[in-house]
């Protein structure tokens, strides 16, 4: 329910999104330089986060061979956005994405 409406029954879209925009300023504001970044296996056994929800993720195992199991699962990947070595790439089940990419950026190190 979005406002006392309902958006979304029985598994379907009953309203239409928004469009949104973004300002320039927005985009092009993160460049990362010289960062080697770990690779990703393209077979076999893995360990993916999948998302339950937008807010809870679970630990699961797929087999990147069998194309049922590893429809939507997308790499995902954690940089240091200020130029330190560390870094995380795994992958991601359940987000949808479906072409195109999404970047984001946190400062985690600020959290209280």
């Amino acid at each position: 329910m979005c406002e006392g409406k309902i958006i979304f029954k029985e598994g379907k879209a009953t309203a239409e999104p928004r469009r949104v925009s973004f300002p320039d300023a927005m985009f092009h504001t993160v460049n990362v330089q010289n960062s080697t970044l770990p690779s990703l296996p393209l077979r076999g056994k893995v360990r993916v986060m999948e998302l339950v929800s937008r807010l809870v993720t679970k630990e699961s195992f797929i087999d990147l061979d069998d194309p049922e199991a590893s429809k939507d699962v997308i790499p995902i990947l954690a940089l240091d956005r200020l130029g330190g070595k560390a870094s995380f790439m795994g992958l991601l089940k359940g987000f949808g994405l479906q072409k195109g990419a999404l970047g984001s950026t946190m400062s985690w190190d600020t959290l209280t």
